[in-house]
């Protein structure tokens, strides 16, 4: 473990909004853009706090001009990262990634130099989800160890841990202020935990053979959004433990599902290995606003910035989109 740079986890923010020459230059509505090929599927994928950049990953993580669709220097080069990189996430004022995956480790890195200012380690099983506290000072991943484990971010110990699942752990998310944490897994739950006690404080069952691949809290954390295997992205009420609606439409699994709108929280993005996204209305789940076509392959992670959007595919492309008004 080794801390070069580690001061900048306090740096400077980002600019706060993604200008105006930046949207215009995205493909004409529902056409996309295809970023030059990976190597290997893209299971990666996620945009900066000020819609500036794209970060993606498959055996290595690529950082994309979100404007230009342009590379942004070398791929991301760690000696402990070796197979897949399943999760990536920006920290709040967009100046570190976080990422993790087959290897076990989560790594930090500073954007402005390209180069890795910390470790995570500990986790037994590969790495599926990756987060960053509000707060910047904390660290989440979970695992195929069946584990959520929380990390000091400026020094990479251990904070906490919680188990609890009876399958591998697929997906991670932290609720907007940091509280609690939720995963999904293939046991076909997801549970939210408490982040103070890590203690869990709900299940959310999906029934049996629907393992969960992807789970976020709303912005006003009363709901979670979930997708899974039986071609459903499902609403959970998290009061209740309850699902309040089901998005129907896919032709195959569900591989990530994400508030497209915060805070409104009505639009939703749904991602399939049917190798398609769907645009949602909440309001009105019966029939999707729009259906965006154009990977060949299982489409594994989106992301949103207003209505900009990327996703990342088994195509070996990343893409990009301008939703529906």
């Amino acid at each position: 473990m080794h801390s070069t740079g580690a001061s900048r986890l306090s740096g400077a923010q980002e600019p706060s909004s993604l200008n105006s020459a930046m949207v215009e230059e995205v493909p004409t509505r529902h056409q996309p853009r295809v970023l030059e090929p990976h190597a290997y599927p893209v299971f990666g994928c996620a945009i900066s706090p000020s819609g500036k950049r794209i970060a993606s990953s498959d055996k290595k993580v690529r950082l994309w001009d979100a404007s230009t669709g342009q590379l942004l220097g070398n791929p991301l080069q760690h000696e402990g990262h070796k197979g897949v990189v399943y999760s990536v996430c920006f920290t709040p004022d967009g100046e570190l990634l976080l990422s993790g995956g087959e290897d076990k480790v989560a790594v930090l890195w500073d954007l402005g130099t390209q180069s890795s200012v910390m470790e995570y380690k500990g986790h037994t099983g590969m790495i599926t989800g990756v987060a960053v506290f509000p707060s910047s000072d904390t660290v989440a991943t979970a695992s195929y160890d069946r584990t959520l484990r929380l990390w000091h971010m400026q020094d990479g110990t251990p904070k906490a841990k919680a188990g609890g699942h009876t399958g591998d752990i697929e997906c991670l998310a932290l609720s907007g202020d940091g509280t609690h944490a939720v995963t999904g897994a293939d046991d076909c739950t997801a549970r939210v935990y408490n982040c103070s006690t890590m203690a869990q404080e709900v299940q959310l069952d999906h029934g049996p053979e629907n393992w969960v691949y992807s789970v976020q809290f709303s912005a006003d954390g009363s709901t979670v959004l979930s997708g899974s295997k039986k071609h459903n992205a499902q609403l959970w009420d998290l009061h209740s433990g309850q699902c309040i609606a089901t998005l129907v439409g896919h032709a195959k699994t569900v591989m990530h599902a994400i508030f497209a709108d915060p805070p409104a929280g009505h639009r939703v993005l749904t991602a399939s290995r049917d190798n398609t996204l769907k645009v949602w209305d909440l309001r009105a789940v019966a029939t999707p606003l729009a259906t965006l076509a154009g990977h060949t392959g299982d489409v594994n992670r989106c992301a949103v910035y207003g209505e900009f959007a990327a996703s990342g595919s088994d195509d070996k492309t990343v893409r990009t989109w301008l939703l529906p008004p």
